[in-house]
């Protein structure tokens, strides 16, 4: 099966007059796909989620956000059949099921991080099977159940006297090796 491309997906839009063009950061994309293969998960717009039978390309479930989401604040936690969206009206993570687009879980506000309201998730994310691991703009490392979404731990910021709020920021690179978080900042 197939589902024709829309227009706005191969339509170049103004980027930097240096590169020319780019293409066009809010049409749809695939994100993600179920650990059995059955069901595609589909970004439609900004805040515009889907899910489509894998074998038949038929909706399965829509999903419509009251705020757009920007590509580097939703999250496939594969093979765990979920997905994260961070919530910037609830300064949380927002985990959803890719088979069905229902609301598994909202996570503990992190407000009280340094630069709540101003940082974005920049892919800074891993995951097993009970855990997602997220570093944070206050050099902590958090992890939150996937059974709930409470925070489990945070680690202790790395001190730091050349950055506004005295640690140094994670902003990306985390990855998971054997069951250990490798991180840096």
């Amino acid at each position: 099966w197939t589902v024709p491309l829309p227009q706005s997906i191969l339509d170049p839009i103004p980027h930097d007059p240096q590169v020319g063009f780019s293409l066009n950061p809010f049409a749809k994309s695939l994100l993600g796909i179920s650990s059995d293969a059955s069901t595609l998960l589909v970004r439609r717009a900004p805040n515009e989620y889907g899910g489509y039978s894998a074998e038949t390309g038929a909706s399965i479930w829509n999903l419509t956000l009251n705020y757009p989401a920007q590509s580097n604040q939703q999250i496939c936690l594969w093979p765990t059949d979920n997905f994260i969206i961070f919530s910037p009206t609830d300064i949380a993570f927002k985990c959803y099921s890719i088979k069905t687009g229902a609301l598994r879980w909202t996570s503990t506000s992190f407000n009280d991080a340094a630069w709540a309201t101003t940082w974005t998730v920049y892919y800074s994310t891993t995951n097993d099977l009970e855990n997602m691991y997220a570093q944070f703009s206050d050099c902590t490392v958090r992890a939150y159940s996937l059974a709930d979404g409470h925070e489990i731990w945070r680690s202790t910021p790395i001190p730091s006297t050349e950055y506004p709020n005295n640690v140094v920021p994670y902003v990306q690179n985390m990855l998971m090796v054997g069951g250990k978080i490798y991180s840096y900042a």
